[in-house]
């Protein structure tokens, strides 16, 4: 409830100066990537998946995956979520990647910012101040003023954002979103190396189909696509999932000028030409400066260096079973998002 109720304060207190944009995709996609390249800017305030935090502000807006959304409550809520979520930090945050424009310089330097990044180090700090809330907080003043924090172009990280995306494009024309999209074999193969080995698999399974259900109680059209969802698998249910996701994406996304969609392969290919595109689409200054940090970011990911792109992005053609590509293909067949990739 307090979370809810700072929400609905900064919402009364906010304005069209203050920026931000929205980047989604479906996990496994390379949205931990992006935004990490976006935050390569000095002017950038990246947060990774607020909403995804107990407690988050988010969770008055409903669930923010289903195409369809409650117009009165966004409207009255939307505004301070956002907010709220642009002037706060959180336990599931990177570490800046470059010295920020409205971090206090000194205290950056020190990489004591650093230390309100990620859950353990929160935990620790909390010992020592156990006012620091779990989760989300305000930008603590020693990191950097509410004032300079304001001036920051907020970028919010929100996977399978089908509903963010949609009252988005319809509701606030000045937010940029992008949406990056992977092709549906190499993301599932990195979902099943990197997710569902380290997780229960009929969980993870119930929990794929219950989304499904989900879906068809709110979306006739699509749930009449899906067939007998109790029947299938890992693959299928994630299939009907990305189709769910993507199409629907573009189907909202593609008619608006402040739609921007990469695709993964793509900006591996041209990681630079592409972030430079980004960047002047945000309106972020791209300089020497901001060449070099995106260059050093590009070679980076989640699990380390990347020295040869094109071999991650087409790993699934060496490592996913025969005929589970075989399956992945029919189902991209079907899809209009199957150009991508021709």
């Amino acid at each position: 409830m307090a979370a809810q109720q700072a929400a609905r304060n900064a919402g009364s207190r906010h304005t069209r100066n203050h920026r931000y944009s929205i980047v989604t995709g479906q996990g496994r996609s390379g949205t931990n990537w992006l935004l990490d390249l976006l935050d390569t800017s000095p002017d950038t305030f990246c947060r990774n998946e607020p909403n995804a935090i107990p407690g988050s502000p988010f969770e008055v807006l409903g669930p923010l995956w289903l195409n369809d959304v409650n117009a009165d409550i966004w409207e009255r809520e939307w505004d301070g979520v956002a907010d709220v979520a642009t002037l706060s930090m959180g336990e599931r945050d990177h570490p800046f990647a470059v010295q920020k424009s409205f971090t206090r310089p000194l205290v950056q330097q020190l990489k004591i910012a650093d230390r309100y990044h990620g859950r353990r180090s929160l935990e620790s700090l909390r010992r020592v101040f156990p006012s620091l809330r779990p989760g989300q907080f305000p930008m603590p003043s020693i990191v950097a003023s509410s004032n300079s924090l304001a001036k920051a172009h907020g970028v919010l990280k929100i996977n399978r954002a089908n509903g963010v995306l949609r009252w988005v494009l319809n509701n606030r024309p000045d937010v940029p979103v992008i949406n990056i999209v992977r092709h549906p074999a190499g993301r599932h193969l990195s979902y099943t190396k990197r997710f569902l080995s380290l997780h229960d698999h009929d969980e993870a399974l119930a929990e794929s189909r219950s989304w499904l259900h989900t879906i068809r109680e709110h979306d006739d059209v699509w749930g009449d696509r899906f067939g007998d969802i109790e029947a299938m698998d890992h693959l299928d249910a994630h299939m009907w999932m990305w189709r769910y996701v993507n199409e629907s994406l573009d189907d909202t996304g593609l008619p608006s000028r402040q739609y921007h969609r990469l695709v993964y392969e793509e900006l591996g290919a041209d990681p630079l030409g592409h972030v430079e595109l980004l960047y002047k689409a945000l309106d972020l200054q791209w300089d020497a400066d901001a060449q070099k940090a995106a260059k050093d970011a590009v070679q980076l990911s989640n699990w380390g260096k990347v020295e040869d792109f094109q071999a991650v992005a087409d790993a699934w053609k060496r490592n996913l079973d025969r005929d589970d590509a075989d399956r992945i293909m029919k189902h991209l067949a079907a899809s209009p998002m199957a150009s991508l990739w021709r």
